[in-house]
This record gives C-alpha cells, sequence and structure tokens, in this order.
C-alpha cells in the first residue's frame, strides 16, 4: 500500500530532475563544466563577491569587500541565489560557488515548474513543454547572458499565480511565498508575479481543467473517463466533473576581488582556459525579443482556448505585463517618442517604483504566458512536443541575441590560491590594503559603475 505513492512520486522526479539539470547545464555551458571561469558581463563578479561577503561577515545591508572594516551601504538583490550559493563559500572561491548555486537554482526551477503543471492536472508532454519554453525564453538567456540572475525568476513567479488560483489557506499562503521569493529576487519581477497572482485569483471560479490540454474537458478525457476501471465514470456512466482546475562596480575591478592576482578577460594560458564570446549586434531594442517559437506555438495555444477564463486570465496578465514593459510613453524606434503616456507614467510615481526604470524586465511576464499557451498547445498535440522542443533550443540558443555560450575565462584561481580559499582579503576579514579597490572620491558613479545600489539588477 505504501509502495504506490512512492513510485507514482519517484517517475515524475526523475525525469523533472533529468530535464533540470540538462537544461541548467546547456544554458550555463561551459561554465556548468568550468565553474572556476569568471563570466565575461558587468555583474557576475558584482554577485560573487556580495556572497562571499553575506557568507564571511553576515551583514545584509552593507557590502565589506570595496571598504573595510565600515563597509558600503548596498540593497542586495538575487537573495535565492546568495542564499544557496552560501554553503559552497566555505570550500570554493566566490566564483565557482556563484556558477555551481545558479546551475542549482535554475535546475530546481524547472523541477519545480514541473511539478505546478502536474498538480495543475497537466500530462507529461504539457509539463515538458511548460518546463522547456519558460527555461529556454530568450529573455532567460538575455538575463542570464548579462549576469542578471535575480531576474529568472519564473517558478516563483508561476507559483505566485498558482497559489492564487487555488485558494484557501494553503493557496494563499504558496501565493505568498512565490510573491515573496519574486520580491527577494527583483523588484521587477515582484511586479510581473504580483499580475499573475491577480490573473489566478481572476479565474478562480472557471471551468474545469482538462488534464490533457488545459482547457475544458475535450471528448478523448469524457470517453477517457468512462474506460477507466475503477474511476468515476466505471460505475454508472461519465460522472462528475473532477476536482476544480487551478491555473495557475565595474566589472574590472570586481573581477580581482573574485579572484586575486587576476587581470579581467584573461587566463586562456598554461593557468586557465577561455569560452568563446559569442557577439552580437547590440541596440536598445534587443532585449525586446520574444522568440519566434513561443510567439507563433503561444499565442496559437492562447488563441485557442479564448473561451476558458483560465486562459483568458494568462492571456490578460500576459498583455498587462507587455504594456508595462513598454515603460512611460509609447515609442516608435529607441528614438523616436511620440510622447503618448502609457500606464507606467503613472504606476512609476508610486513609492518604491520611482528608480525602476528598466521597464523590459517586465517581458518576463509576456514569455511565460506564452510559454503556458505552448504547454497547452502540446497538450492538446502530445506528438509536436519533439518538434517545439527543437524549435525553442534553436530560437533561444542560436537566433536570439543572448549570449550563449556564456563567454567567460578561467582565472586559474582554487580554493586556497588566497586568503580564505581564494576569497578577497576583505570578504575574508583581512587587511584590504592590497587588494581592495580604491573608494570612489568623487560624487559620481562609484567603483561598481553606478550599480552598487542594484547589485547588477
Amino acid at each position: 500500500m505504501s509502495r504506490a505513492p512512492s513510485a507514482a512520486w519517484l517517475r515524475p522526479l526523475a525525469l523533472a530532475t533529468l530535464l533540470g539539470l540538462g537544461l541548467a547545464l546547456l544554458l550555463r555551458w561551459p561554465l556548468s563544466l568550468f565553474p572556476d571561469a569568471l563570466p565575461h558581463d558587468p555583474n557576475s563578479a558584482l554577485h560573487s563577491v556580495m556572497a562571499a561577503d553575506l557568507a564571511a561577515h553576515g551583514h545584509p545591508g552593507r557590502l565589506f569587500a570595496l571598504d573595510f572594516p565600515e563597509g558600503v551601504p548596498v540593497r542586495r538583490v538575487a537573495w535565492p541565489l546568495l542564499l544557496l550559493a552560501l554553503p559552497f563559500q566555505a570550500v570554493l572561491a566566490p566564483v565557482p560557488a556563484l556558477n555551481l548555486a545558479l546551475v542549482l537554482l535554475l535546475a530546481a526551477q524547472v523541477v519545480g515548474v514541473f511539478f505546478l503543471a502536474r498538480a495543475e492536472g497537466a500530462r507529461g508532454p504539457a509539463r515538458a513543454a511548460l518546463a522547456l519554453g519558460a527555461a529556454l525564453a530568450p529573455t532567460t538567456l538575455l538575463f542570464l547572458g548579462n549576469g542578471q540572475p535575480e531576474n529568472v525568476v519564473f517558478f516563483p513567479i508561476l507559483l505566485a499565480g498558482w497559489g492564487a488560483r487555488r485558494g484557501g489557506p494553503r493557496g494563499l499562503l504558496l501565493c505568498a511565498l512565490g510573491l515573496s521569493l519574486a520580491a527577494w529576487s527583483s523588484p521587477y519581477q515582484a511586479v510581473v508575479a504580483g499580475a499573475f497572482a491577480l490573473a489566478g485569483a481572476t479565474s478562480r471560479g472557471g471551468e474545469p481543467c482538462c488534464r490533457c490540454c488545459w482547457s475544458r474537458r475535450c471528448a478523448p478525457c469524457r470517453s477517457a473517463s468512462t474506460r477507466q476501471p475503477g474511476g468515476r465514470g466505471a460505475r454508472g456512466g461519465p460522472g462528475p466533473h473532477p476536482a476544480r482546475g487551478r491555473r495557475p562596480p565595474r566589472a574590472g575591478q570586481l573581477e580581482r576581488a573574485a579572484h586575486p592576482g587576476t587581470r579581467p578577460g584573461h587566463g586562456a594560458g598554461a593557468a586557465g582556459w577561455q569560452a568563446p564570446d559569442r557577439r552580437w549586434p547590440r541596440s536598445p531594442a534587443t532585449g525586446a525579443y520574444l522568440g519566434l517559437a513561443l510567439v507563433v506555438g503561444g499565442g496559437l495555444g492562447l488563441w485557442t482556448g479564448r473561451k476558458d477564463p483560465s486562459v483568458r486570465a494568462i492571456a490578460g496578465a500576459g498583455a498587462t505585463c507587455l504594456l508595462l514593459a513598454l515603460g512611460s510613453s509609447l515609442h516608435l524606434s529607441p528614438s523616436a517618442d511620440t510622447g503618448l503616456p502609457l500606464p507606467w507614467l503613472l504606476v512609476g510615481k508610486l513609492p518604491g517604483l520611482k528608480q525602476m526604470g528598466a521597464t523590459m524586465r517586465f517581458l518576463t511576464g509576456v514569455e511565460l504566458a506564452l510559454a503556458l499557451g505552448v504547454a497547452r498547445l502540446v497538450g492538446r498535440h502530445r506528438g509536436r512536443l519533439a518538434l517545439l522542443t527543437l524549435a525553442l533550443l534553436v530560437d533561444a540558443l542560436l537566433l536570439s541575441p543572448g549570449r550563449w555560450p556564456v563567454a567567460g575565462s578561467a582565472a586559474g584561481c582554487r580554493p586556497g590560491a588566497g586568503p580564505a580559499r581564494g576569497a578577497h582579503p576583505a570578504v575574508a576579514g583581512h587587511s584590504p590594503a592590497v587588494h581592495a579597490p580604491a573608494r570612489h572620491p568623487g560624487p559620481g558613479p562609484g567603483p561598481a559603475g553606478g550599480q552598487l545600489q542594484w547589485a547588477g539588477s
């Protein structure tokens, strides 16, 4: 009697773990195999120093690596990643600890999304499609390539929406947990999680969820319910509907702090290894690429389910995030501002939101709404999962502007190479006279290029 539930959980858990680890290793390749390599982005060094500083001093609001022993006031983001990196700080240098923590965080989010879809009643292909769509979204690749892992929180956002749709004390607790995780990671993603929570609350009284396509019960499900032995339809025809579905400082200076004795961007010689750096033309509109596979597949999935209240709520959350991502006024091009006011002009004046000008990060909600549409489409056409996976991989890894493979260089720093296993002397509590970057004397941007306030967000 006790083996059946465990066996029912073991197989999905094994599949979800394999999928999560595979996607995490792929998205962070080749740094996932070379964790001591420093990514070539302006923020990863700062995140690694912050994680090491937190492990050494435990102060959430000050950074001692840049001004020891007083410390510099700082507002940290990416708290889930920083906390996950704490156990690795005792045995690894700051950069390898952060790289390993990021791989584990990505894998854990994929597993969480897989089981959220399972709890919603989706079958295997739809679960895998939702996890693939969320992890292989172009915005995910873009944030990872720019060293902004605080914006890769697709599981907390979906958890907030699913908990709000479920309702009740347990559902509200899960919704609060999702909102808290998103807010601790990035204030931008807290807004996106709020939009999905509102969508989940408004769709609570929708149609029962179909187990194969996340829509109203279709003919295959109705006929299957009459054929299942021991099911509700086995005693006198189709039984009642199942339970209602619930829908859900500049990098150069900080590199020396993370890897003492190494020049930034070098290390391809005898002591290190160099990853390729794929350069794409950059423009202010680069981050607005949503992906052909997600737009086409997700759009079809949402359109075919437009009569379902749950699908309409998901589409509404995605449209809200798209409207917020456009900023405070409508731009026809990066240099052509029409002056037409948009909702963010008023929302951005609220307390706590005035400094949030990078509204393009709200596109995470658009991608998740499209991923839910893709999962619904795959649920109805289960033979299309392989084709969809190939399309998502090609689109995300080769066509999107995100930098993949992740560029980086090994610094030749191993645990024990410097004070406190290669950590920055100030982080380890030693005198920072030799390696600590000088504090910026003027009123302009600080040693982290004006990004200390949000820690690379």
